[in-house]
């Protein structure tokens, strides 16, 4: 039954998780710890629709709101590329990421406990625990990914997502102070 429920709760976030994906030669590995359709959509995540970092040029837009299912994954990404986009030293950045445990604990309890109840006691909680923690190698995977792929965050804003100098500077503009 756990590994039902644990193959059940990663095909639901796969679901939720990024379209795109890295062809299979240039994917990294991936942590252990997540169940196998987790573990793929953790390789997805760099080539995720990221590509709202344009729409953040634009005062009009601001302030936006971003989310996602459990808050970690395509919001934690696409929060770090603000920051790096930001120019955000990458350290910076996955502090700022790995906050979303402190933020999101008491959530994260009660879903444990939900699913436990629900699963009349069969499910461990520590075996789903990986499902809904920010872990700093879920961040460093995706980063991993791109360095490999594009050569760094910089290539990736660029080449991938067609962030400019000039955007980058209005992005600067509109949120720092």
């Amino acid at each position: 039954m756990r590994h039902h429920l644990l193959a059940i709760t990663a095909l639901l976030l796969a679901l939720f998780a990024c379209r795109d994906s890295l062809p299979p030669a240039q994917l990294r590995a991936i942590p252990a710890e997540l169940p196998p359709a987790a573990r793929d959509s953790q390789r997805r995540l760099p080539l995720d629709g990221a590509a709202n970092l344009r729409d953040l040029g634009d005062p009009a837009n601001l302030p936006t709101l971003f989310h996602c299912t459990a808050g970690k994954d395509r919001t934690g990404f696409a929060a770090a590329l603000v920051l790096l986009a930001l120019d955000v030293p990458r350290e910076a950045a996955m502090r700022d990421y790995l906050l979303t445990n402190d933020f999101t604990r008491a959530k994260m309890q009660r879903l444990l406990w939900t699913i436990r109840f629900a699963t009349l006691f069969r499910a461990d909680p520590e075996d789903l625990r990986p499902l809904f923690e920010a872990r700093e190698s879920y961040l460093s995977t995706a980063f991993a990914a791109i360095d490999e792929t594009v050569g760094g965050i910089d290539a990736y804003l660029r080449d991938a997502l067609g962030v400019d100098d000039a955007l980058r500077a209005r992005l600067r503009a509109n949120l720092l102070e």
